[in-house]
């Protein structure tokens, strides 16, 4: 694809001509995670993450004026200039991360949308868009920005509804535990995308609920990596 979110880890893949063994792959002016080479004319590799949202460019780590220190054996194809958008997408990936987990505890996803719409209130369809465009348990994987969602809901009102949201789940006594450590497409769970928002009592909530704070995601950061990485010093010395 040509974009991604912000938390990084979407799989990208390149195609030309000319590639080589050890080529690597730079996102602005960040190394790819990971670049796998699949033959000469294809390259696959993982988008490390970003501190904002917006267009980088798309170039070899020989090519790069940080990082070149090398020349290609032949020209590489294609030579326009590529570009990656990444978008801020951590609110509606941690809302439909927490939507699955409270439906697997309720043991119905229609009711876990029902109860998550009267903790999160009118917000809640403008995320989700319609009830079946979410997913169950697992995360929605490479989502699109919800247009305005940073405007509706500030970080302290984002952090009490959270909140709620896990006393919520406290009180349903069904014997199913709930899976706070299930995680989205791209290996993030809901502690990295509350550290990576600086959601502080949330993240406390979460903690405390038995939430693992060693979890890597698919390109190795916890959530410790994502605060420090967005400079929520608050929430690295928890």
């Amino acid at each position: 694809p040509a974009e991604g979110s912000i938390t990084g880890g979407t799989e990208v893949t390149l195609l030309g001509s000319g590639f080589y063994p050890g080529m690597e792959v730079v996102f602005g002016d960040t190394l790819a995670t990971t670049t796998t080479f699949w033959g000469d004319k294809c390259l696959n590799c993982l988008t490390p993450p970003a501190l904002q949202p917006g267009l980088v460019a798309v170039v070899f780590k020989h090519e790069h004026p940080t990082f070149g220190q090398m020349q290609p054996a032949q020209p590489l194809m294609p030579k326009q200039q590529q570009f990656f958008r990444y978008v801020d997408d951590r609110e509606l990936q941690m809302y439909r991360l927490a939507l699955g987990i409270l439906g697997q505890k309720l043991g119905s996803q229609a009711d876990a949308f029902q109860t998550a719409q009267q903790i999160m209130g009118s917000d809640m369809k403008g995320v989700f868009n319609l009830q079946k465009d979410f997913p169950g348990g697992s995360g929605g994987g490479h989502q699109r920005q919800v247009a305005g969602l940073e405007s509706q809901v500030s970080l302290g009102d984002l952090d009490g509804r959270m909140w709620k949201y896990l006393e919520f789940v406290d009180l349903d006594d069904s014997p199913r535990p709930p899976r706070y450590n299930s995680r989205s497409a791209t290996g993030q769970t809901l502690l990295h995308f509350a550290a990576s928002l600086g959601l502080t009592r949330f993240v406390a909530g979460l903690l405390a609920r038995g939430a693992n704070p060693d979890l890597q995601d698919n390109t190795g950061n916890t959530p410790m990596h994502f605060a420090a990485l967005n400079g929520h010093a608050h929430i690295v010395n928890r």
